[in-house]
């Protein structure tokens, strides 16, 4: 098993490099038990987290506006506060129908399909400047 990752259990040892690396960069942490949940859905907070490390990791800075948009901010938990607004000043995430943020819904494989289409643009933008 690759340093500090625990719980890939059963799934393909093709892929532990690949958190190893993604763990030692800072974009996935695990659980705080120490495990590694491949198989577990991720929540919508839990994405914000994820993306907003990997455009710290780009290098991307991205400033957050003075106070999120969501009709549920006070359901966003406090570790996730901070990417949740950089995130969505990044215009990767945007509210649900009714103007909430859902933090504790699930992501989709559409949704996540769109998350990324959405990074790559940021991306695209912040390294054509």
């Amino acid at each position: 098993m690759a340093p500090g990752v625990q719980g890939c259990g059963g799934h393909s040892a093709a892929f532990r490099p690949a958190v190893a690396e993604a763990r030692a960069r800072g974009i996935v942490k695990g659980y705080p038990d120490g495990s590694f949940r491949p198989a577990a859905a991720i929540s919508r907070a839990e994405a914000a987290v994820i993306f907003a490390a990997v455009l710290n990791d780009l290098g991307i800075a991205v400033e957050a506006g003075p106070a999120l948009p969501y009709s549920d901010i006070a359901s966003i938990p406090s570790w996730a506060a901070g990417a949740v607004a950089e995130t969505t000043a990044a215009g990767l995430f945007r509210g649900r129908p009714d103007g909430s943020f859902a933090p504790d819904d699930p992501v989709t494989a559409n949704e996540m399909a769109v998350l990324l289409e959405r990074l790559l643009a940021v991306c695209k933008d912040a390294w054509e400047k």
